[in-house]
């Protein structure tokens, strides 16, 4: 390639974005403990498939007191897995392939929109939103192993190649990527995978061309693999492990939509979530495009594409609003998509209000609507520095390792947990992978001359009652590591 050939301001700017993104994204992402539940709950997943080359049925294969079923399904893991297998099992390894997914996505989607739509600023303001958005960067979604991210991204990935093979019929990558993604996201989170259907279904029909597309061999070959794929892998887990659909359906999808299983709220609790202070100006861009779709004359093709975001952000945000269980990250793959929206409604902004402008009235324009993005980034950037967990079950982890790093002559201990200690659960199983001996106790009950790591007092309380006990290492905070010296009885 001849250097004059090199567009070195786009790659100064996508080196800027990726330092951006880097203090939002990525830092402190490999010291923050492992979060509670369903992060701790993917790591035991990912961990048991590394260890044994098996699918974890039900979560007694590693806490024998735990009777807890998986139905989850397994495409996002095994790329949990792979990274265990390439970097070995750390908590980075977990959360690693929500941020290359993400990676990818935000390169995915520059190189389509500037070469389909000649606009590469698409895909450049796409990844400064998402990078900026504090509904984005939040639990559960991209700054741990939790797999929404990933399933976010399959989705707005599929929808956009789908619309690349409607606008560019020809098109030979579109359909098949579009059909992959869907695969992949309902090989992730099952049949919410699917919702988008309906989207492309009134997309196809305001675009007049359902029934040509009906017509075609490839979108019958494109469904069979997408309902073939995902049939055929919960027929064999329901042959390997006999009740998996009855569970799978019970609990995490009819069971959640009829049923208040975990969180709940009222029906507008995700539209709440999504206009936080920090994320609508995202919000109101996304709005503008809207609202120019459907009064202004505007680019066919762009048009198009706001038209199939927008019924997908209402089909997906319908069926979320009606659920009764609302755990508070459902409305992740709303978020990308809004993104994109965004992205184009700045856009039309600088083009029909700023770009018209001259000299300093220009600048000043210009500097204004980069600050809407820049100022939720800059807070979003402080919190994350500052941010700190203050559950008890992540304090276990880090503390244990701390344990075995500064007092290295003791490499057996006990750890006392409560019920449900999946978090605990992983760091025991990854120190015991170098050569630790070390179990847990929810009974309390201790030999003489043992070890026991504990972070709460109501552990230290019920130790206090039966035994005597010497502290031989702790930090500030709830954790110690004690040695059991006698008995009270």
């Amino acid at each position: 390639m001849s250097i004059k050939k090199i567009n070195f301001s786009n790659i100064f700017l996508w080196i800027v974005l990726s330092i951006m993104g880097y203090f939002t994204v990525v830092h402190r992402i490999g010291s923050l403990p492992l979060q509670p539940w369903d992060e701790s709950l993917f790591a035991l997943r990912a961990l048991f498939i590394s260890d044994t080359g098996e699918y974890m049925s039900d979560f007694s294969q590693i806490l024998i007191e735990q009777n807890h079923r998986n139905t989850k399904l397994p495409f996002t893991t095994l790329l949990q897995v792979l990274t265990f297998k390439l970097l070995g099992t750390s908590i980075l390894s977990l959360r690693l392939p929500n941020i290359l997914i993400f990676i990818v996505s935000c390169y995915y989607v520059s190189k389509v929109f500037k070469k389909h739509l000649q606009e590469k600023w698409i895909g450049v303001l796409y990844t400064l939103i998402l990078i900026s958005s504090s509904v984005w960067i939040r639990p559960h979604i991209m700054r741990t192993g939790d797999q929404d991210a990933a399933f976010s991204i399959y989705l707005t990935v599929g929808i956009i190649a789908f619309y690349i093979y409607d606008q560019e019929y020809k098109s030979k990558w579109a359909l098949p990527l579009f059909s992959i993604m869907i695969i992949f996201g309902a090989l992730t989170k099952n049949l919410l995978a699917f919702i988008p259907g309906t989207a492309i279904f009134i997309y196809l029909i305001y675009r007049k061309t359902l029934f040509t597309r009906l017509k075609s061999t490839n979108i019958w070959l494109a469904i069979l693999a997408i309902f073939g794929s995902y049939i055929g892998v919960i027929l064999y887990l329901n042959q390997r492990y006999a009740g998996f659909i009855d569970r799978m359906w019970n609990y995490e999808l009819g069971g959640r939509f009829t049923k208040e299983i975990e969180n709940t709220g009222p029906w507008w609790k995700y539209i709440d979530q999504l206009t936080t202070l920090g994320n609508m100006p995202f919000i109101l861009f996304a709005g503008y495009i809207l609202v120019l779709a459907f009064t202004s004359k505007i680019e066919q093709k762009l048009k198009d594409l706001v038209v199939l975001l927008s019924l997908y952000i209402a089909s997906y945000l319908t069926v979320i609003s009606i659920s009764k269980t609302k755990c508070d990250w459902y409305d992740a793959p709303l978020i990308p998509a809004i993104a994109l929206m965004a992205a184009i409604g700045i856009i039309e902004i600088y083009k029909r209000y700023i770009n018209t402008q001259k000299g300093v009235t220009k600048s000043i324009l210009t500097i204004i609507l980069s600050l809407t993005i820049l100022i939720p980034y800059m807070f979003l950037a402080i919190d994350i520095s500052n941010s700190k967990s203050t559950s008890i079950d992540a304090r276990h982890g880090p503390f244990m390792e701390r344990v075995v790093e500064k007092n290295q002559l003791i490499n057996t201990f006990t750890v006392a947990v409560d019920k449900w200690a999946f978090t605990q659960m992983w760091y025991i199983k990854k120190l015991n992978k170098l050569g630790y001996h070390i179990t847990y106790s929810e009974d309390n009950s201790y030999s003489i001359n043992e070890y026991v790591v504990l972070c709460s007092n109501k552990a230290m309380e019920n130790i206090d009652k039966k035994y005597t006990s010497d502290i031989i290492y702790h930090e500030k905070g709830k954790c110690k590591l004690l040695k059991i010296v006698g008995s009270k009885r």
